[in-house]
């Protein structure tokens, strides 16, 4: 018989491959339960927080003529919470007539953005003593600011310089932008999603780098809101329909008002939408305007100034108005933290109320600074009373301070009296009045409205006006007062 080899071999390769799978899918008596999978390894613990960083090198830029390099620093501010979305981010630019000025300046306004659950980024730039080059890419807004000086002006070489320098600082700012994008996953910032906030020189900056870099050719950066404060716009004309919304804080007595004016005029034209709060009186720089203590509704300029930011990096809602308000003296809206506790004397109230006049009571020891924690940033002026001494000689501080003239003003202070306070036979309070503040009324030209209490802590409105001389004047009681 004939054996046929090919046929055994695949006979056997069949058996062979049906034995290896069980025999067709039967398992036998001996046969073992299948092993459970392994449990999945657990999930990586989260990433975390990103954290402050300080002096970060974003760039390099061109000095000394072009001969040398210089690191370009910036600074990070985070909230401390775990990264769960991406956050927009605010570029912060700092003012100091492109001649001074440090990153340093944003510390505050880092942390308060942080607060928010913004990241902060705090610049520096290329100055003028640093003799900067603009790079090849930043040239062509260099020679669009050329381009605007009338032909008919020849410009010194320090009117050059200044030029090269406000060129290379929109450079060096629009790379703070890109290394802050070119890093978001590590900071944990939506890229798309940014705002450009400067102040005078800093605010220079941020409307060339947020609105005039199509006029000189350049791709725009496209930010999502642009604050000025008390800054200008050197290319006039600049903005474009669809250009991102803008706030505008000024004092009309700042040299660079008209400049904000003409800002306001170009917004109109192009549909742009905007704040505008002109300080009334006020000039340059956030003293001047009373960034932190001035302001409209119950509301500073810095809260509104976030408030903006926040509106339109999160999809909120803005508020857009045109305002002005009066400036803030320096007697009648006041912080008292920056000085140091306790009493004063006739020379440390100087710097706390300029041109304070017929000082009294204070060399007395009569007027310290104190710890309360109610008051703004935890600091108040405290004025001691001695219980039933009549005149401003024997009792209490008294001083005038000198404001400029208006058509309206407005007074408000918060003021509390010590538990067990004696009312005793009454008292007065701070007030305003009007005329000459060397003589009492005379009939002409001086009035007075102060707060005064009476005994028993009522509150009343005590009013010397020419028609009413007398040494009390008119008492006009109020609705309500006590003595809390």
């Amino acid at each position: 018989m004939t054996l046929n080899v090919k046929a055994v071999v695949l006979s056997f390769l069949a058996a062979a491959s049906l034995s290896a799978c069980g025999g067709g899918g039967s398992s036998g008596s001996g046969g073992g339960s299948v092993p459970s999978p392994p449990a999945p390894p657990p999930p990586p613990p989260p990433p975390p927080p990103p954290s402050n960083m300080t002096d970060v090198v974003y760039a390099t830029g061109s000095v000394d003529g072009g001969n040398a390099e210089v690191e370009l620093l910036l600074d990070v501010y985070q909230s401390g919470e775990v990264c769960s979305e991406p956050r927009p981010f605010v570029i912060m630019i700092h003012g100091g007539g492109f001649n001074g000025g440090t990153k340093q300046h944003w510390a505050d306004d880092g942390a308060a953005l942080a607060d928010r659950d913004f990241v902060g980024v705090g610049i520096d730039y290329r100055l003028f003593g640093d003799d900067p080059e603009p790079g090849p890419e930043i040239d062509p807004l260099f020679q669009l600011l050329l381009s605007l000086v009338d032909e008919d002006i020849v410009l010194a070489p320090d009117e050059l310089q200044l030029l090269r320098t406000i060129a290379s600082s929109v450079e060096d700012a629009g790379n703070a932008v890109e290394w802050v994008q070119e890093n978001s996953e590590e900071l944990c910032v939506d890229p798309d999603t940014f705002a450009l906030w400067g102040s005078s020189a800093g605010a220079y900056i941020s409307l060339l780098l947020g609105y005039a870099l199509d006029d000189a050719g350049l791709t725009p950066i496209g930010q999502s809101v642009v604050i000025d404060h008390w800054g200008a716009q050197l290319v006039p004309g600049a903005m474009q329909t669809g250009d991102s919304p803008l706030f505008i804080l000024h004092g009309d007595q700042d040299g660079s008002y008209p400049e904000a004016l003409a800002l306001q005029a170009d917004a109109d034209l192009n549909q742009i939408p905007y704040s505008f709060y002109t300080v009334e009186g006020a000039g340059h720089g956030p003293d001047e305007v009373g960034l932190k203590t001035n302001g409209v509704d119950g509301v500073t300029f810095y809260d509104l100034t976030l408030n903006f930011i926040e509106a339109h990096l999160r999809d909120g809602t803005p508020l857009y108005e045109t305002r002005t308000i009066p400036a803030p003296g320096s007697s009648n809206v006041q912080n008292f933290n920056g000085s140091v506790t306790g009493k004063l004397s006739a020379a440390e109230l100087e710097p706390l109320f300029s041109n304070a006049q017929r000082v009294s009571g204070v060399n007395a020891g009569r007027a310290e600074i104190v710890s309360w924690p109610e008051a703004f940033q935890g600091q108040a002026l405290a004025i001691s009373l001695d219980a039933l001494a009549v005149g401003e000689r024997y009792s209490g501080a008294h001083w005038i301070t000198s404001l400029p003239a208006r058509d309206e003003l407005y007074l408000s202070y918060r003021i509390r009296f010590e538990p067990g306070f004696d009312f005793g036979a009454g008292g007065t309070l701070t007030g305003l009045a009007g005329g000459n503040p060397d003589s009492l009324a005379n009939g002409v030209d001086w009035w007075a409205a102060p707060v005064v209490w009476r005994p028993g802590g009522d509150v009343a409105q005590r009013l010397y006006h020419p028609a009413q001389m007398s040494q009390t004047g008119d008492v006009l009681p109020w609705d309500h007062g006590d003595s809390g």
